[in-house]
């Protein structure tokens, strides 16, 4: 039996799948996944208005918490376009709150406010994204439009002066609102695995929706009356966090 060509096609299978293996390994490396899953959890700083504790435009609001889900397409080296979910909080300074009521009804007698209050706010975006690689960190920058929905939950505030006139009054407030909205944010890329990646992201949120105020106005018990307001808000944040992001496809 002749082992001479045995062996030198044997050589040649073996040099073949070595080139195809490397071949492969260089278009992995050229063609990262292109859609990208993000979930991300952060710090809200709140900040202009929206953290002003007095004046007609203050918001009363504290740092909270900022959430996001982030579905993204690579479309090209450096381009791609994304859609994000936010859920985000604020505290709410209800001391100062009470205060401005106070101002606001001419009487010092007012109780604390009630109840524990909370800026709530959802987010809906899309917008283009623009990649960066050096190295195995990627830079991602995000330029979101979208839509808000924000609301403080009921609130309240009593009023009680027995000894002078016998009442025992309540103020309940309710606010909800809807606006477009902007976000920008930055975030960079470290490889854990072949497709998963932690991430550190900071980002700025601005929105100026109409919020209905429904007031309701009560003496132990009976309505006295019921008043329905409407303002424009400035709503903005910068947040700052961590998230993890799985490549999928």
């Amino acid at each position: 039996m002749n082992v001479k060509p045995l062996a030198l096609n044997a050589l040649v299978v073996l040099i073949g799948f070595n080139a195809f293996g490397q071949s492969t390994d260089s278009i992995t490396k050229l063609s990262p996944k292109k859609l990208i899953l993000e979930f991300y959890a952060g710090k809200a700083i709140s900040f202009g208005d929206y953290s002003k504790v007095s004046g007609r435009d203050a918001g009363f609001a504290k740092n909270g918490l900022d959430v996001k889900a982030d579905l993204s397409y690579r479309i090209q080296k450096f381009i791609g376009v994304g859609i994000s979910a936010t859920y985000f909080y604020n505290e709410t300074n209800k001391e100062a709150l009470g205060n401005q009521i106070r101002q606001s009804s001419l009487s010092t007698n007012l109780g604390a406010v009630e109840n524990f209050i909370l800026w709530q706010g959802k987010c809906l975006f899309v917008g283009p994204r623009i990649y960066y690689d050096i190295g195995k960190i990627s830079f991602v920058i995000k330029t979101n439009f979208g839509l808000m929905y924000i609301k403080k939950p009921f609130y309240g505030i009593k009023y009680s002066n027995t000894a002078v006139l016998q009442q025992n009054i309540q103020y309940s407030f309710k606010e909800i609102g809807k606006g477009f909205c902007f976000n920008l944010g930055i975030n960079a890329r470290i490889p854990l695995q072949d497709r998963v990646d932690l991430f550190f992201q900071a980002g700025y949120t601005a929105a100026k929706p109409e919020i209905i105020e429904d007031k309701v106005v009560t003496e132990s018990g009976v309505l006295i009356k019921s008043i329905r307001s409407r303002y424009n808000q400035q709503v903005s944040n910068f947040d700052l966090g961590v998230g993890i992001a799985f490549k999928i496809l």
